[in-house]
């Protein structure tokens, strides 16, 4: 295991000066591997989205009150998990099998269908039952301007989702960049500031403007890009076998697992710390996940190319291992270094608040992104028990810790807690990987 972490790490080395001896010649070879070139999009779709976030949060710091940013966030976070639950896991389904369909914009138009029918549904249910939920969140059934919003919100995350599952499915990752990085994020931020005296709610528009938006452009403009002669067009058919469905289903229920720490911690802190402290584990949290969304996208690229061609699997997951020591790791030794001084942009109180809690966030984003490669590759081999259990262990611990340490730590328990159950996790994961880039010819469909 040394000697083959030493020859990774020698060979990754060579490769950067290889890089910098011949910077035209190895860019262009790099963009002609699609498992490169599809990350670089997402990885800049990740990269412009959160730099325009970061400027986002660095304004409704300075605009709104600690108070409407705590409560904006429980908002967006509750919207995030909503959004997701209309899914019901099928954007897996879109990259794995959409590809190989007969009828593409026939099938699309099925999921988005069903999915929209999904998140109106879980949307509705939610505000129904917000008194036993959150009480703290009551003002949303008590202006109907609130209401309206938020459902459209909800349904809009649900089928961006799914559409965007398009475009890396295709290996057409830019436009996921130019709607999510440019035109949301460019609207958000130009809305928040206009909106700044309507408090919670301008937070929250601002944000469902700008993904309204980029939503429209991908229906009319990208998707019949991707799929010739698409039309958005509402339909309902049987999707597909039971097979494909149990991995659909399978994947949705990881991927909740997964989230599941974020979505019930904004609430946990809004619940037991207020409002304030609610936004200082938030913009800490969101400023972390520059680091994590490298990753993210990483693990995204690897999928989308293992479910193309499962012969490519075990190097691609080098290349992965690759770029996250390249990116990652560097990039988190700098989050760590200036962690107090990046959140003296939000102000002061963000600054003394939540500079631990982000250097926890920050070290915890190297194992979490080893990690993420190995659920990409259970996604790909089918290992569908192994790919819930790792999920589920990651979602319980990391909740569990968190509101054990929390009378203790404050808002910086929910750091230690993430950062332990990441590294714990490493003792599962780091063998599969590594067996698996030792037998490169596995049959995934077995």
């Amino acid at each position: 295991m040394v000697t083959g972490c030493a020859k990774f790490i020698s060979e990754t080395v060579g490769n950067v000066f290889r890089i910098i001896r011949s910077p035209a010649k190895s860019v262009k070879w790099l963009y002609g591997i699609s498992f490169y070139r599809n990350s670089a999009y997402l990885i800049a779709n990740s990269g412009l989205t959160l730099l325009l976030g970061f400027i986002f949060n660095v304004l409704i710091a300075r605009i709104y009150s600690a108070s409407d940013v705590g409560y904006a966030a429980a908002l967006i976070s509750v919207l995030n998990f909503l959004g997701f639950t209309g899914t019901l896991g099928l954007g897996y389904y879109v990259v794995r099998y959409l590809p190989a369909a007969n009828e593409k914009a026939k099938l699309l138009n099925s999921l988005i269908t069903v999915a929209g029918i999904m998140a109106l549904a879980v949307c509705l249910i939610f505000i129904a039952g917000i008194s036993w939920w959150s009480p703290k969140l009551l003002f949303l059934v008590r202006e109907s301007y609130f209401f309206v919003t938020f459902v459209i919100v909800g349904v809009a995350i649900t089928v961006y989702t799914i559409v965007t599952q398009v475009f890396i499915s295709f290996r057409k990752a830019g436009y996921t960049f130019f709607s999510q990085g440019v035109i949301a994020s460019g609207l958000e931020l130009a809305l928040v500031v206009i909106l700044g005296s309507f408090g919670v709610f301008g937070i929250v528009f601002s944000q469902a403007v700008g993904l309204l938006v980029a939503l429209t452009v991908c229906i009319l403009i990208f998707l019949p890009a991707v799929i010739p002669h698409y039309r958005p067009i509402p339909a309902v058919q049987w999707l597909a076998t039971r097979a494909t469905m149990s991995y659909s289903f399978a994947n949705y229920a990881a991927d909740a697992l997964m989230n599941l720490p974020v979505w019930v911690l904004s609430l946990l802190i809004l619940n037991t710390y207020g409002a304030a402290a609610n936004a200082y584990f938030y913009l800490a949290w969101t400023m972390s996940t520059v680091l994590w969304a490298i990753a993210y996208a990483i693990s995204t690229s690897l999928f989308a190319e293992g479910a193309h061609e499962a012969g490519n699997v075990s190097g691609d997951i080098v290349r992965s291992l690759k770029l996250i020591l390249l990116i990652v790791l560097p990039a988190m030794v700098i989050m760590v270094a200036f962690s107090d001084k990046l959140l003296l942009l939000y102000g002061v109180a963000y600054s003394k608040e939540g500079t631990t809690l982000l250097r926890l966030f920050s070290l915890s984003s190297l194992p979490a992104g080893i990690n993420l490669l190995y659920i990409s590759l259970a996604r790909i081999e089918k290992w569908l028990k192994h790919l819930l259990f790792v999920n589920g262990a990651m979602a319980v611990l990391t909740i569990v810790s968190t509101y054990l340490l929390l009378p203790h730590f404050g808002i910086v328990g929910a750091g230690v807690a993430r950062l332990s159950v990441q590294t714990l996790l490493l003792l599962i994961t780091v063998p599969k990987l590594v067996q698996r880039i030792k037998t490169p010819h596995i049959d995934i469909n077995r």
